[in-house]
């Protein structure tokens, strides 16, 4: 077998849209960066949309854009890429690390609650791997004490909590089209949604070295350059095309490994609670011997994929004060999840195969 862990689509329509733009001559700040943001903004269903140059950058605009300030604390899981975490500290701001639940690997909000301070200014809850956090307690939580609620949803494209799409129940989110994710700019490229006009308004100009409209030579900020291409705003619209059609095949193979492995008592497969719906950017399990089964499976072709092995707390970039939190379901998932292939094309017989290189595995262990 050979089957990578993802997969990215580039069809003619990805070609055509990338010749549109060359034969346009416009390359920064056109048609295609406004219709990308309309678009996208009528699809999650906020009223703004502003694409930047990264999903990193996309938490960044949005924590400046939300008003954060130096020392200000900020709720945060451990458990995520690096980016959840170090825009904050760049900012000169205090994330405070909160556990995650066991069985969705996103912030717990029951110990969120317990983590709040006078110096608690917002929270920032991880849509890990596809499945929504649990929002509704989170957002009466930023209301009852008065903080804002970043959205990251740099994982979940097309996931659904209480059948709204996430990234509409936060004051902004934060989206990643980065290669491996369910739409994707082949490259870098983030998108910040919001339904707060003030927020719009703050994100343009940080977005554009701090010029509000019509400006060229007037900077009204001091802002750097997050822009995105037109290029890969051209490549976005046709991906966000997709989007839909490649959710609905990514849940059903997911279906497909959940069923092909429910008789392997040594893996749990992902959980997807009620009035949530998972859009499975990672298929991730807690496997018994995780590191041992992923040589297996790469020993057949197989490639898998650890997020995240170590998590944010214990990165050596932070402070070593960091390294002390206890966050006992946190560290139990590093050791634990392994990223089983997930893309569109995957198809069915591919993945029950996947399963049963799995189980066997366990069977012979």
């Amino acid at each position: 077998m050979n089957v990578p862990l993802s997969q990215i689509y580039v069809g003619d329509d990805t070609r055509q849209a990338i010749e549109r733009v060359l034969r346009s001559g416009w390359f920064v700040k056109g048609r295609e960066n406004a219709a990308f943001e309309r678009e996208f903004a009528s699809y999650v269903g906020t009223r703004h949309a502003v694409a930047v140059s990264s999903g990193t950058a996309a938490l960044r605009l949005g924590l400046q854009a939300l008003g954060l300030r130096p020392k200000d604390e900020v709720l945060v899981p451990s458990f995520s890429f690096v980016a959840t975490v170090t825009p904050l500290l760049a900012l000169g701001a205090k994330p405070v690390f909160v556990d995650v639940e066991r069985d969705t690997f996103n912030l717990d909000p029951a110990q969120a609650r317990r983590k709040v301070t006078k110096r608690t200014r917002g929270v920032i809850p991880v849509h890990l791997y596809g499945h929504s956090a649990d929002l509704k307690p989170l957002a009466e939580l930023a209301e009852d004490r008065d903080m804002w609620m970043l959205e990251d949803a740099c994982q979940a494209h097309g996931a659904r909590y209480q059948g709204r799409h996430v990234g509409t129940f936060g004051d902004a989110a934060a989206f990643s089209f980065y290669p491996s994710k369910n739409m994707t700019v082949c490259g870098d490229g983030g998108m910040v949604v919001t339904n707060r006009a003030d927020v719009e308004k703050r994100l343009r100009m940080l977005q554009d070295a701090g010029r509000g409209p019509g400006d060229k030579y007037v900077h009204r900020i001091v802002a750097e350059n997050y822009r995105l291409s037109e290029i890969a705003c051209a490549i976005g619209r046709v991906q966000l095309g997709h989007l839909p059609a490649w959710v609905e095949a990514r849940r059903a193979l997911a279906r497909d490994y959940t069923d092909a492995l429910a008789a392997v008592r040594d893996v749990v497969p992902p959980t997807e609670r009620p009035g949530c719906t998972h859009s499975y950017y990672v298929y991730s399990i807690r496997a018994r011997r995780r590191n041992r089964l992923a040589e297996f499976l790469k020993q057949r072709g197989i490639a898998t994929g650890q997020y995240y092995p170590t998590p944010i707390h214990r990165q050596p970039c932070l402070p070593a004060a960091y390294h002390r939190a206890k966050l006992p379901e946190t560290e139990r998932a590093a050791r634990e999840v392994l990223a089983l292939p997930m893309y569109p094309t995957l198809g069915t017989g591919a993945a029950r195969e996947v399963a049963s290189a799995v189980a066997e595995f366990y069977r012979g262990a």
